[in-house]
């Protein structure tokens, strides 16, 4: 997923930002920190927001692996999506199964703000 979004995009960065760099003395290290990243934010909060929602949203895996009862031994295993899949279906309760849903979207909404804050913010300016 990185290679496939980001390899393209840091393709298309000019090379004449990086020569200006190079004429004012900056490494390696400053082009990566100063040029790269920062023009590169947007396929980077792309490909964070995509893996966080995913993260959330493991269920199959889980409940392949595990007894008919799922969660593992002691309920080690035991993930959100499998908590509101036995909640809502093994034990009848559909408003418990449906109040989960809703802290995981909650979870997921706030989660995906707060990546979106850290990201697309202005670094301050520095004056000399």
């Amino acid at each position: 997923m990185w290679r496939s979004s980001c390899r393209p995009s840091s393709r298309s960065i000019s090379k004449d930002v990086y020569e200006a760099a190079d004429l004012d003395g900056a490494g390696e290290w400053r082009k990566l920190w100063r040029i790269t990243l920062p023009l590169l934010r947007p396929q980077i909060l792309f490909i964070i927001v995509i893996f966080s929602i995913n993260s959330l949203k493991v269920f199959s895996q889980v409940y392949m692996m595990t007894p008919p009862p799922g969660g593992g031994p002691g309920d080690s295993t035991m993930v959100l999506n499998l908590m509101l899949y036995q909640q809502s279906f093994r034990t009848l309760r559909f408003g418990y199964g449906a109040s989960i849903s809703m802290v995981i979207f909650v979870m997921l909404f706030a989660f995906v703000l707060f990546e979106i804050k850290i990201i697309t913010r202005k670094d301050k300016a520095v004056s000399y």
